[in-house]
Parts: C-alpha cells; structure tokens; sequence
C-alpha cells in the first residue's frame, strides 16, 4: 500500500462494537483513512463489486469476520472468487476472527484471496505489522 492516503479500510463483521474498536484503531494510525463498516455481508459483498472493484478504486484492506449469521466469510470468500482477477494487488483481505479453531486459520492460509488471518480484536501493533509505510 503505497499511499495510504487512497487507502480504502472496509469492515465487513456483524459485531458493531468489533467494527467500532476497528475503526478507532485504523483512525488512530491512518488518520486520513477512508473506512466503510458492513454488519450486512451481502451489502459488503456488494460494495465490494460496485466501488472497490471498478478501474478507479484505490487500494483496500478487508477486514473480514468469519462467523456471522447470515453470510460467512468464507462464504463471501466464495463471491469473491468470482471477480478475484480485479483483486490484482490492490486488494488485502484479513480474516478478523473471534476463532481459535485451527481449521479456520488453516483455511485461511489456504485461500489464495486470503492475505492473513488475525485474532481479535485489531490493534495498533497489529496494523502497523500488516501495513507497510505506518510510522
């Protein structure tokens, strides 16, 4: 992520107080930072294909969630697969999960859509190891 100034943060996790605690972290390291919370995966999903995904959409951090009631993020995952070529490298999907399954993190780090996977909840020395460039 070179200019995290056209950075796009998008949280997609049906835990409103796991999305706040995210964005006042992303706040606090990339002030500038625009961030876009999803408790709805399909309204995520959707934002996703219309916005991120078009020729002018700068570069994203997904923060995903793995269990939610309506879509799973590995079900999202599965949307996802279908326009993954405009993922390129301007798209890093971090599995954001409550889970201490060893099967959740294996999946993960098989998925070649999947960048990493982090324990909640998010913090500032989690970031700053993901995102290159934070002071």
């Amino acid at each position: 992520m070179e200019n995290l100034a056209t950075t796009n943060f998008i949280l997609i996790d049906d835990d409103v107080l796991n999305n706040m605690v995210c964005r006042k972290v992303i706040r606090n390291m990339v002030p500038q930072a625009q961030i876009q919370a999803f408790t709805d995966p399909e309204k995520g999903v959707e934002h996703m294909q219309l916005s991120v995904m078009s020729p002018t959409g700068g570069n994203t951090v997904l923060f995903l969630d793995i269990n939610m009631p309506s879509l799973t993020g590995w079900d999202v995952l599965e949307k996802f697969h279908a326009f993954e070529k405009a993922f390129d490298k301007r798209v890093k999907v971090y599995m954001l999960s409550s889970s201490i399954n060893p099967v959740d993190k294996e999946r993960a780090a098989r998925n070649k859509l999947v960048t990493g996977y982090i324990s909640k909840p998010l913090s500032g020395n989690i970031l700053h190891t993901i995102i290159p460039g934070l002071a």
